[in-house]
């Protein structure tokens, strides 16, 4: 076992997949097969470590912080630069965070792994989110990447609050189509404080109906504290990638008079 040291801990998933892979099966094993060697060459390049894959998301460490910040930008650009047949663009994330962890067994674990998985967990499809420390740890220009603060936020019990900022868009080269700069500027979503858990029958359910064409409008109906808010946030999170002028939360609570 190592000692701790400070390191910048990225995490980088995909979600929806196993929806995806049902509708679309031989299109969805080549397009994670992409992900996959794209991941692995930028964490070469950038002189990464995985140091853990489950699933579809990858767990990389990074000595320099830019070299963390340069990485993320490429995975980034990269993934929403891809539309797959059927699918459109893999429904990523991205976390990161600078602190503290040791090496137990060839995995990190220790604050700085912990708290990038849990700002993962919280995180919206499209969005890419970053921690103060790993903000103010970068020294390199940020160039055309905008950052937009999200204030405190609360990930865990365990922790402390962390201010979160999520990157709004990238330049690729010269140019970056619009459809890249909407996936993640044309929203007003934040990480979400509980992680979605459950449910998975239900939102597979919303996310087919609002697929079709023919749908404009999906109504949720149970009693009051059932989850119905949280349901289609999460939808509406994961089809941010589908739809070219974004999804949004219009919050209609305050409201009490019926004539408005």
């Amino acid at each position: 076992m190592e000692m701790g040291e400070k390191k910048v801990f990225v995490s980088i998933d995909l979600v929806s997949m196993p929806l995806l892979e049902k509708n679309y099966p031989e299109v969805a094993e080549t397009a994670l097969n992409w992900y996959s060697n794209h991941i692995e060459k930028l964490a070469a390049k950038t002189n990464a470590r995985i140091y853990e894959r489950l699933d579809n998301r990858f767990s990389l460490s990074f000595d320099s912080p830019d070299d963390a910040f340069t990485a993320i930008v490429e995975a980034a650009e990269g993934v929403f630069a891809e539309s797959w047949s059927g699918m459109g663009i893999l429904p990523l994330k991205i976390s990161a965070h600078f602190g503290e962890g040791t090496v137990v067994n060839s995995v990190y674990t220790g604050p700085g792994p912990s708290r990038s998985l849990a700002l993962c967990r919280f995180a919206s499809t499209g969005n890419i989110l970053l921690t103060k420390s790993f903000k103010t740890a970068i020294k390199k220009s940020l160039g055309n990447v905008k950052l937009r603060e999200l204030g405190l936020i609360k990930l865990d019990d365990n922790f402390s609050e962390e201010t979160i900022y999520q990157i709004l868009f990238f330049h690729s080269g010269k140019d970056a189509s619009s459809l890249t700069k909407n996936i993640r500027a044309e929203s007003n979503f934040v990480p979400q404080r509980m992680d979605f858990t459950g449910r998975s029958s239900e939102l597979e359910t919303v996310l087919e109906l609002l697929h079709l064409p023919e749908n404009r409008v999906v109504s949720i109906t149970g009693e009051a504290g059932v989850g119905k808010t949280r349901l289609a946030l999460q939808a509406a999170s994961e089809l941010r990638v589908d739809f070219p002028d974004g999804t949004f939360l219009a919050d209609l609570s305050w409201i009490r008079n019926l004539a408005l």
